[in-house]
């Protein structure tokens, strides 16, 4: 199955993350599987969640983020759903 990685667009990227990437596998009828995500999500969430750590010079800045997941096989099974 081909496989295609790359940078989502600034519309397509997670709420509040700085860069989103993803690996989509293209499948037989042409469309694209979202297989796996990760996201950089800078200081934003630290800062909305107040998340710091101890500097080596022991003052304290906030932590840098990143949310990352991949497609679990169970995800992939066509679902029934009445309303499409």
């Amino acid at each position: 199955m081909p496989v295609l990685t790359g940078r989502k667009t600034d519309s397509e990227r997670f709420a509040g993350a700085l860069r989103t990437y993803a690996v989509e596998a293209l499948m037989q009828d042409n469309k694209a599987l979202q297989a796996g995500t990760s996201h950089n999500l800078g200081q934003n969430f630290a800062k909305a969640f107040e998340v710091k750590f101890q500097t080596a010079a022991g003052g304290l800045d906030h932590v840098w983020n990143t949310s990352w997941g991949v497609t679990n096989p169970d995800d992939r099974r066509p679902h029934h759903e009445p309303r499409g």
